[in-house]
């Protein structure tokens, strides 16, 4: 991403995210009267050059709020107690055989009880073994279109610091990257961003780079044909500027 920072007759100046300056011939911006301030970006094949304004992608029709996300579903088990009820006939009169019933109920009871605690344990293992598979499979059933979308958006995010908004704009532009909507979808939902830091390092190239107010980045930083943050995330970079 660039921005022209002087306009000297045809030839024109461009300023890049690591204070790269370079020069392009006005006959190779895809608008006409480039102004100092603007986004372009800038395409090259061997000695054809092209400047593309980016704000000048089509507006989707609306910004999801979320991001899709599908059910899982995991299967347990559950153990049955099976309890056994044993009588007996008493015998009479015989001390020997009362002992004998006592010892026999405390050991039924024992078994019930680890019979119980195998079974549960058992159950929730099977538990366990049915999410990871189909975390497993959810994993692997993930397209390549997606994995695309998400290494756009990361480079994005990592090399010119934009808005989750303008990196999804980006991404479904039929100027920019034009990945369908779920693919970008699923790269906003897993790109790892700090957003607040993508406006602060945003700010910083046009204070120290192009040399603007404080208050006319901050109307950069939240506009709609701008970088499009969220004024939290704006005024975190203004307040963080010096």
């Amino acid at each position: 991403m660039y921005k022209v920072l002087k306009v000297d007759g045809s030839t024109i100046y461009l300023g890049g995210a690591n204070k790269e300056i370079i020069t392009v011939d006005k006959d190779s911006f895809n608008y006409e009267n480039p102004k100092v301030g603007d986004a372009v970006q800038v395409f090259k094949n061997d000695d054809l050059v092209i400047a593309v304004k980016t704000d000048s992608a089509p507006e989707q029709n609306r910004m999801p709020e979320g991001i899709m996300r599908s059910d899982e579903n995991v299967l347990g088990t559950s153990a049955e107690k099976v309890k056994t009820e044993k009588h007996a006939k008493p015998l009479y009169k015989k001390p020997w055989f009362i002992v004998l019933m006592v010892i026999l109920v405390l050991g039924v009871i024992g078994s019930s009880v680890g019979g119980d605690e195998n079974a549960s344990s058992s159950s929730s293992n099977e538990k366990n073994n049915a999410t990871e598979k189909t975390q497993e499979v959810k994993k692997k059933e993930v397209p390549q279109e997606y994995k695309n979308a998400l290494n756009k958006a990361q480079l994005y995010s990592d090399t010119m610091y934009m808005s989750k908004k303008g990196i999804y704009k980006q991404l479904t532009s039929d100027a920019g990257e034009g990945f369908p909507e779920k693919a970008a979808q699923y790269a906003i939902k897993h790109v790892k961003a700090n957003w607040k830091e993508n406006a602060l390092m945003k700010a910083k190239t046009y204070y120290e780079d192009m040399s603007m107010s404080k208050d006319a980045i901050y109307d950069q930083l939240v506009s709609e044909y701008g970088e499009q943050f969220t004024a939290e995330q704006a005024k975190y970079a203004i307040e963080h500027l010096d």
